[in-house]
């Protein structure tokens, strides 16, 4: 992943102008092993539910935002190894930043208690991803996006 990484950087910084740059996520799951590698340029970090503790840990980026300059190392974290019922929540930025009708964000704690109330309670990692949804579109009422939100959502079994 980092030489991925790096190459994708050296294209982007040739390809593209001073004020273009893309943050990515990439992982490699072993769903037989329940097993997750991962590489981020600049994009939000992993929140991982950990089952037996209630708890969610960040899992950080490893790099910076891709096509920003030239010689940028990239680091590969894992694999991190998943546990019956450990869920993780990657998204865009989009989630914590939607913006409700007082003007406040969604933020990172909102969407820890609302990971943490679904990941606790629903069998599915489907049922989990329209919690977080319905829970987003109840925050903002009929605020519009300012941002897409995208959502991948893992629960091992």
């Amino acid at each position: 992943l980092p030489s991925l990484f790096t190459a994708l950087n050296h294209h982007l910084v040739r390809d593209t102008g001073d004020d273009r740059f893309l943050t990515l996520f990439y992982g490699i799951l072993d769903p037989t092993r329940r097993e997750l590698s991962l590489a981020s340029a600049a994009h939000e970090n992993l929140l991982w539910y950990h089952a037996s503790t209630g708890a969610i840990e960040e899992v950080p980026s490893t790099g910076t935002m891709l096509g920003a300059m030239e010689g940028l190392v990239y680091n590969e974290i894992g694999p991190l190894k998943l546990e019956t019922g450990d869920v993780m929540l990657i998204s865009s930025d989009g989630l914590r930043e939607a913006i409700g009708p007082r003007g406040d964000m969604f933020d990172i704690e909102r969407t820890h208690n609302v990971l943490i109330e679904a990941a606790a309670s629903l069998p599915t990692a489907k049922a989990i991803h329209d919690h977080i949804l319905d829970s987003l579109n109840t925050f903002r009422e009929e605020t519009p996006f300012r941002d897409d939100v995208a959502l991948i959502i893992l629960k091992a079994k």
